[in-house]
């Protein structure tokens, strides 16, 4: 009788996982990231990002994006884009391997 109820209960806690991992890999990585502030996949979603922000712009609307490509020698390269429609800043932010950082501001104007 004791066996029968292991043997259940084991059944049960595998269904409950399985449908779990199920669940889990439904969701997958292709959901939609328009809304997205940080881009850092580089693929076509982000650079439909980058039109968006580029369409805002010239509607004159504002907008903010902060890109961080893969990582180099020394260390990460982060750039942040605000628009507020009708001024671009765009500031690099460098961070060396030995923690200094050095900020480069340049204002487009569109």
């Amino acid at each position: 009788m004791r066996t029968k109820w292991i043997i259940g209960s084991l059944i049960l806690i595998i269904a409950v996982l399985g449908t779990i991992l199920c669940f889990t890999i439904m969701k997958t990585d292709t959901s939609d990231r328009k809304n997205d502030t940080i881009l850092y996949h580089f693929d076509l979603k982000d650079v439909n990002r980058l039109n968006e922000l580029v369409e805002r712009h010239n509607n004159g609307k504002g907008d903010y994006l902060m890109l961080i490509p893969p990582i180099i020698d020394s260390g990460y390269v982060i750039n942040d884009v605000h628009s507020d429609g009708k001024e671009v800043t765009w500031t690099y932010i460098f961070n060396a391997i030995f923690h200094m950082e050095y900020q480069i501001m340049m204002y487009l104007i569109l």
